[in-house]
């Protein structure tokens, strides 16, 4: 054994190794074998278990849903019961396929499946009271019940059951103890395998190492001497030096190829150097990719800035101009952080700068304010900026990183909370002249983070479950990004955090005090009642106000602030700040109450809402309801945005918010009944007039129009009359409504995308007053409304006459190519409600085709009239979404159909054909070209999957 060499007598070793390796893993397979078996078993009959079990319950929710009936009588109770019978039927094939192998089982299962499906059995006598119920009523079913044959079978399918059970989990028992007693001998055969192993192993190992480590550290001394002093010329015959040179095994041919390494490293040093220069050019030329990518996302944006900075120069509304600067202010972040993300070589050269410019801290925190509400969307959270009065006005150092690292820990707390508050704080820690160290934290409570991802949070690409991305979205970059740009700042990023109750984010940075800036102008000392269920707002709104100088009480309830305010005791509050939702009386309900009373008192306080749905909640109310508010702000908010709303409020200048919505509501108090039996022209007549602020009634066809009418308690203010409809037209139901005396006043308008002066005549013969053409125009038909129920609004409404003619231009100058689809100018009609559209155009892909088959049933049976109402439907649809070619093609085959209507009958379904190809033809152009503009989901999830 002495002469083999190294391998052979490592080779050795690892072959005893391995066939005790080989022995344990053959008892460890075998006991697995067994051990999955037994598993299988278990699984098996904790199987037929369940479906026992499932068996009973299925039974049970039988007799519920009988007894249900039986009590009630109503089918709805039956549903129970059906599905019952359903499932129980799917528990026997369970049971029977389950218990193959094994007879008895199977035996109890024969003897079983009577007493739930065969003549005498649960469900027979089920279904027979049942049927008795129905036939004979309530008594004559309770005899049955009350009788002991329903008992006696449940009581057998129980005692069936009960024994299939015990059966079971005899057999489950067994099985668990073979498993126990197959572990047992593994643990056995293994361990003692082991240690055998262990003792001849040490053994061999320790001869092989004495063998072998002798030499080798002769030769590690002279790698470490040339790893010390570098490769010399002296070193270029390593080999001559050792004594273990003339060995034969693989010792000596491991001396003397380290001679020839030597030989190798001054070659490879120079092909070292060439490759450090082509890693450099590489790295250039990633940087010129780099820096061409970020020019052309650059020019982009810039043209975007530039686009704003002249529209800023136009004539603009208050509101509008403001937009615009958020806009500006919005597109100048994001163009600064693309700036640097894009040139990604800086950061990963180190070469990511922070500035140290003069920056207004609250003008930071706005910009972040409408940022983060605009984020929301329609999470029932509130977003908070609980910001220390301390805070210096002005500091100098990075806004924009600032910004960023806030907006993305804020973002990120909006998304992973569903419930609760985002506070965003800061807490001035310390101040003297120059500088401050303020602590910047956002705490949530939301889902929060297990103790064991804590540690990881901040890595890259990473977030703090692995299903995160698929469930909230996300790269996980952002919390590394913040703490790269916290840490540049000269701070450091913390999270402390707890699974299911939230996490806070927090960091301090010091900075220097900027340049001193006018402080705004104290409003004069006054009262200010904060109204709000969460005692978190109520903090934070005093806080805010105390800061203006101003006194404050709070309340958790809109009655506690009436009563409040009826104290004799109590001052009297110049401003009130209202939440809008709140337990028991809402913001709305409470403001109203509040003008009562101090209206009565003759003291009336500014109401300003302060809402986390502000947007959403005025759109709702009505022209009264906005009327109550002084003001409104949504949150989050700060103090100079609530002392700026108090002063507007104050002086008597309107809000944006409410204004627009006042000019809006010009329909408030009108109840118009709408007579139209499509659906999609339901869907825009009804939202536009309720946007508007009309109580709206809506009618399904002309007969229904005419009841609905007639039986009103209190008249129509005006009625909508769509001119064809399949059961009477618009004319002979208006004919109708007329003959009553008491309709002899009530305007009838009709709906009708017919233009033509004869069908203008047409309608003022039978008494309808006006008409408003199809598609239809919302400005239009506000003003023909207003004008013909006098309302005080009239002089707001003017239609828009640019917008007029640009529609009709979209129709009148198609020139050689119609277009297919005009949805911006439908959108337009629609006065900008881009949602209402997309609703539409859902409706449409359903309903155009119903008009198209109806079209084509008509042409292909000979049914004239059907043909030319769901034509005239079809040409009113095309015209409401945009559809421009098919309108146009639709109004030239109504004429012909209408002219083919005196022909004879083998020319018209030759023509008929031929419409029939044209218009499908052109539906589905326009279909599918709202495909490509509004995707269904399904769709949506393709072209993102493609991207």
């Amino acid at each position: 054994m002495l002469k083999m060499n190294v391998g052979m007598k490592i080779g050795a070793g690892f072959s005893v190794a391995i066939l005790f390796i080989l022995a344990i893993g053959a008892v460890s397979y075998q006991s697995t074998i067994k051990l999955n078996e037994t598993a299988q078993w278990k699984t098996h009959s904790y199987k037929v278990l369940n479906a026992l079990k499932s068996m009973i319950s299925s039974v049970q929710d039988a007799e519920t849903g009988q007894r249900g009936f039986l009590l009630t009588g109503k089918e709805r109770y039956l549903e129970p019961f059906y599905y019952a019978e359903k499932k129980i039927d799917q528990d026997l094939i369970t049971l029977f396929e389950l218990t193959l192998d094994n007879p008895i089982q199977q035996q109890r299962l024969k003897l079983l499946e009577p007493n739930i499906h065969g003549p005498d059995s649960k469900f027979a006598e089920l279904k027979e009271t049942i049927a008795i119920r129905r036939e004979q009523g309530l008594e004559a079913a309770l005899k049955i019940v009350l009788s002991d044959k329903g008992k006696l079978v449940m009581d057998e399918i129980r005692r069936q059951v009960a024994e299939m059970t015990a059966e079971e989990n005899r057999l489950l028992k067994q099985r668990s103890l073979d498993a126990t007693s197959t572990v047992e001998n593994s643990e056995l055969a293994i361990t003692s395998g082991a240690l055998l192993a262990l003792v001849l192993l040490s053994i061999i190992g320790f001869w092989i190492t004495n063998n072998i480590s002798a030499p080798l550290r002769k030769i590690a001394a002279v790698a470490k001497r040339i790893t010390t002093d570098g490769v010399s010329d002296s070193d270029s015959d390593v080999s001559a030096n050792l004594a273990i040179q003339s060995r034969h095994d693989e010792v000596g041919t491991l001396a003397r190829a380290f001679s020839e390494m030597t030989n190798s490293l001054a070659l490879n040093s120079l092909e070292l150097q060439e490759a450090l220069l082509q890693a450099e050019r590489a790295n250039e030329i990633k940087s010129e990719f780099l820096a061409n990518m970020s020019h052309e996302i650059r020019t982009p944006m810039n043209g975007i800035l530039g686009m704003l900075k002249l529209l800023q120069h136009t004539e603009l509304t208050k509101r509008q101009n403001d937009y615009t600067h958020k806009a500006q202010s919005a597109t100048s972040s994001l163009l600064s952080i693309i700036n640097d993300i894009l040139d990604f070589s800086k950061i990963e050269a180190g070469k990511m700068t922070i500035e140290h410019e003069n920056f207004v801290f609250d003008d930071a925190m706005r910009d972040l304010s409408v940022m983060l509400s605009a984020n929301l969307g329609e999470k029932n959270i509130e977003i908070l900026f609980d910001l220390d009065s301390d805070t210096p006005l002005s500091f100098k150092g990075d806004s924009l990183r600032i910004h960023q690292v806030l907006l993305n820990l804020t973002g990120n707390a909006i998304k992973f909370t569903h419930k609760g508050q985002v506070v965003l704080a800061t807490r001035v820690l310390r101040k003297d002249e120059h500088t401050v160290d303020i602590e910047f934290s956002v705490t949530d409570s939301g889902v929060g983070i297990s103790a064991n991802k804590l540690q990881d949070i901040f890595s890259g690409f990473s977030q703090a479950e692995s299903s995160t991305s698929r469930q909230f979205g996300g790269t996980g970059l952002g919390l590394a990004i913040c703490k790269q740009l916290v840490e540049l700042m000269g701070g450091e990023l913390h999270v402390q955090s707890e699974l299911g109750k939230g996490s806070r984010f927090f960091f301090t940075l010091t900075l220097e005090i900027g340049t001193s800036i006018a402080k705004m102008t104290p409003l004069e000392p006054m009262r200010v009642l904060i109204v709000d269920d969460s005692l978190l707002v109520q903090e934070v709104l005093r806080d805010m106000a105390e800061s203006n100088g101003w006194q404050c009480d709070c309340v958790s309830s809109g009655r506690h602030a009436l009563e409040r305010l009826q104290s004799i005791d109590v001052p009297d509050y110049q401003v009130v700040l209202m939440d809008w939702c709140m337990p028991g009386l809402d913001g709305m309900e409470t403001t109203r109450r509040i003008r009562q009373l101090t209206s009565a008192q003759g003291s009336t306080p500014v109401v300003i809402m302060v809402t986390a749905k502000g947007q959403e909640a005025l759109e709702d109310a009505s022209h009264q309801e906005s009327k109550l508010l002084d003001g409104f702000l949504i949150k989050p908010i700060t103090a100079s945005m609530l002392f700026d709303s108090v002063k507007e409020a104050i002086s008597g200048e309107e809000n944006d918010e409410l204004a627009r919505l006042r000019n809006t509501q010009h329909l408030s108090g009108l109840h118009l009944l709408v007579v139209e039996d499509n659906l999609l022209n339901q869907q825009v007549a009804k939202e536009l007039l309720e946007t508007s602020g009309a109580e709206v009634t809506l009618a399904s066809g002309g007969i229904e129009g005419k009841m609905l009418a007639l039986s009103a308690t209190q008249p129509f203010d005006a009625i909508l009359m769509d001119m064809q409809m399949p059961d009477i037209d618009g004319l002979e139901a208006t004919r109708q409504i007329r003959h009553h005396s008491h309709m002899q006043t009530v305007p009838i308008i009709a709906m009708t995308a017919n233009a033509m002066q004869s069908d203008k005549d047409a309608c003022k013969a039978v008494g309808m007053v006006d008409h408003i053409s199809k598609p239809i125009e919302l400005d239009d038909m506000l003003a023909t409304i207003i004008r013909h129920t006098e309302q005080k609004y009239a002089h707001d409404i003017t239609p828009s006459i640019e917008s007029m003619a640009s529609s009709d231009k979209a129709i009148d100058d198609v020139g050689v190519e119609t277009i297919v689809l005009d949805a911006e100018l439908a959108i337009k009609r629609l006065r900008g409600n881009r949602s209402l559209y997309l609703k539409l155009v859902e409706v449409f892909r359903t309903d155009g085709w119903t008009q198209f088959q109806g079209f084509e049933k008509g042409i292909m049976q000979n049914e004239m009239q059907l043909a030319t109402n769901t034509l005239h439907t079809l040409k009113g649809l095309a015209g409401t979404m945009g559809a421009i070619a098919l309108q146009e093609l639709t109004i030239e085959i109504e004429v012909k159909l209408k002219q083919a209507m005196t022909s004879t009958q083998e020319q018209e379904l030759v023509n008929g054909q031929i419409w029939i190809n044209d218009i499908e033809k052109s539906l589905n152009e326009a279909l599918a070209q709202m495909e490509v503009m509004f995707p269904t989901s399904s769709q949506a999830c393709k072209i993102a999957q493609q991207t």
